[in-house]
């Protein structure tokens, strides 16, 4: 479902090096795809975990609160 108030679903998910962004992916849904090759090029080997930073975005406000996670790589 498309969120209150919004015309389109749209987010931004942070993907973080040491607390700094490593890079920044965008879609149009609740789900995201992070390249193995890209994550390769952002660390130089595979992660078994991530940090992230998930935001929401909004035609008036822009991106919103973020929410933090650590997510396992499978």
């Amino acid at each position: 479902d498309i969120p209150l108030g919004e015309d389109s679903e749209a987010y931004q998910i942070d993907i973080l090096d040491g607390g700094v962004v490593a890079r920044t992916l965008s879609c149009g849904a609740q789900q995201a795809l992070y390249a193995s090759a890209d994550e390769l090029a952002d660390f130089g080997a595979p992660n078994t975990a991530l940090d992230l930073r998930v935001y929401q975005i909004s035609a008036v406000v822009g991106r919103g609160f973020p929410l933090a996670a650590n997510v396992p790589v499978f």
